[in-house]
């Protein structure tokens, strides 16, 4: 769910215009009331191992878990939060990031694999490269050619693209950012997004 918590110290968000981080590298701790809150969401939290203080080599209970959250929470809040909840306290002893939509571990490459790709010259290399258009799944696409497709890379929107975009609009909801693609080249052109009530711009043109 969604929490409203205090963001960690080791963090960069600013205070008094220096980042927390530097607070903490100097020993320094800023007055708890000048630490900011955020509201942060956590989903599908999955509890994958639990070691009991009595079989912990550091004498404490540890979990391993995972989950989802949105775009600017603190893993290191959420832990902080379990622990008081728990009356125990609570710290992060590791992190590590598994995804960012749309990209995975899965799908990741180690350097020295990326180089070796790169060096070999192939025709395909594979998982090495992601087209653009394949970047923003979660972005509604709409396709386009001829004299749309020239408007646009010049900065404007048809009356024609206009229409397209109107079918993704549902009042009461926020309208869905979109991608647009050339119908000639399958290549995505631009990204437009609607903000602030008001109806789509263009975001991002991609000439090449």
């Amino acid at each position: 769910g969604t929490l409203t918590l205090k963001v960690p110290l080791h963090s960069a968000v600013k205070v008094d215009g220096k980042k927390l981080y530097e607070y903490a590298h100097k020993g320094q701790t800023p007055e708890p009331n000048i630490i900011p809150d955020r509201e942060m969401t956590f989903y599908d939290v999955q509890l994958i191992e639990t070691t009991m203080a009595s079989a912990s080599p550091s004498g404490s209970t540890n979990v391993i878990v995972r989950m989802s959250c949105s775009k600017g929470s603190f893993i290191r809040a959420w832990a902080n939060k379990l622990g008081e909840d728990l009356g125990c306290g609570g710290t992060v002893e590791g992190l590590r990031r598994v995804a960012s939509n749309p990209f995975t571990v899965a799908n990741a490459m180690t350097i020295d694999d990326l180089a070796q790709a790169w060096d070999s010259q192939t025709a395909s290399l594979g998982k090495a490269w992601v087209p653009l258009r394949e970047t923003l799944p979660s972005f509604k696409p709409i396709y386009i050619d001829g004299y749309c497709e020239t408007l646009l890379k010049n900065g404007q929107i048809s009356k024609l693209v206009q229409a397209q975009l109107l079918q993704h609009v549902t009042i009461g909801a926020a309208p869905p950012p979109v991608r647009v693609i050339s119908r000639d080249t399958d290549e995505m052109l631009a990204i437009l997004i609607a903000e602030n009530g008001q109806f789509y711009k263009i975001r991002r043109v991609f000439n090449r």
